[in-house]
């Protein structure tokens, strides 16, 4: 628990250097990363965690692959996240991907606003996404 509050501190201590406009980018990458591998990091070393990484990286795929492939919004890429959280998520687990998502979907909601993707913003639709299967990168192959 303890490792939790350190980590949420930092979290909202890295959040609030986004308004920083020379270190924006990096310090918005630095928070979604980090909540990414906190979401891994609630796996036991081993197996398991390897198993969450690849099932990130999955997800993450998902999502590049239906912003590419149909007229979407940021809204709708949120909702297809959302839903393909597995179902026996054990309660902390749920909680830090849904903020992960909603983390995200800010960051590109700011990026490329609320409406439909076009291939330029599709672009840094990428980039953001890539950013969690980036940091899943750490823990192993898919």
């Amino acid at each position: 628990m303890k490792r939790l509050l350190i980590a949420a501190t930092a979290a909202f201590a890295l959040a609030g250097l986004v308004g920083c406009n020379a270190s924006q980018e990096t310090a918005t990458k630095i928070v979604i990363q980090a909540a990414t591998m906190r979401l891994i990091e609630q796996q036991p070393v081993g197996a398991q965690r390897t198993e969450k990484a690849a099932e990130v990286r999955r997800i993450a795929d998902q999502i590049i692959e239906a912003a590419g492939s149909t007229e979407t919004s940021v809204a709708a890429l949120q909702s297809l996240a959302m839903g393909l959280l597995p179902a026996d998520m054990e309660p902390s687990e749920r909680i830090t991907a849904m903020a992960l998502i909603e983390l995200a979907g800010a960051e590109l909601a700011g990026r490329v606003g609320q409406g439909e993707l076009d291939p330029q913003k599709l672009v840094k639709v990428r980039l953001v996404v890539g950013w969690v299967s980036q940091a899943a990168s750490f823990y192993g192959s898919s």
